[in-house]
């Protein structure tokens, strides 16, 4: 095989690739094509209602989720001052009763369990419809 033949086949080999190359990003086309025409399908069958639905209960559970965070924060920071200035709490105690607090979390699963588990061990009533008096001993 002479130079020139040797030069010959290799752009067919390389026209051949090409080709093949080519045929493949049609292909990937076609189906960035075919997804992109099934999600406008699945807008356009939602209603205007279902979008402003769908916004609403992520914006409604992202905002839930801030807010849980934010009370639990307040509620430990409360609770260290409550310690602090009552019992003379330091550092290490508060640590130990944060530390307690989420450990009958876990170990009571649900509030049923952990109300009773206060109303028997403490005999303190927790009554969440009142204002400020909320605990009350039974």
């Amino acid at each position: 095989m002479n130079r020139a033949e040797r030069r010959r086949q290799e752009r067919y080999l390389r026209s051949a690739q090409g080709l093949k190359d080519i045929q493949a990003d049609q292909k990937a086309l076609v189906s960035e094509r075919e997804l992109y025409s099934n999600a406008v399908k699945r807008l356009d069958a939602m209603t205007r209602e279902d979008v402003t639905q769908v916004a609403y209960n992520e914006g409604f559970k992202a905002g839930v989720e801030e807010s849980g965070q934010k009370i639990i924060h307040r509620y430990y920071t409360a609770t260290i001052m409550a310690l602090h200035e009552l019992f003379g709490f330091g550092q290490d105690r508060c640590l130990r009763t944060l530390r307690k607090i989420d450990e009958c979390i876990i170990k009571h699963l649900t509030d049923d369990e952990l109300v009773e588990a206060t109303k028997k061990m403490v005999g303190i009533d927790i009554d969440m419809s009142e204002g400020i008096n909320r605990a009350q001993p039974m």
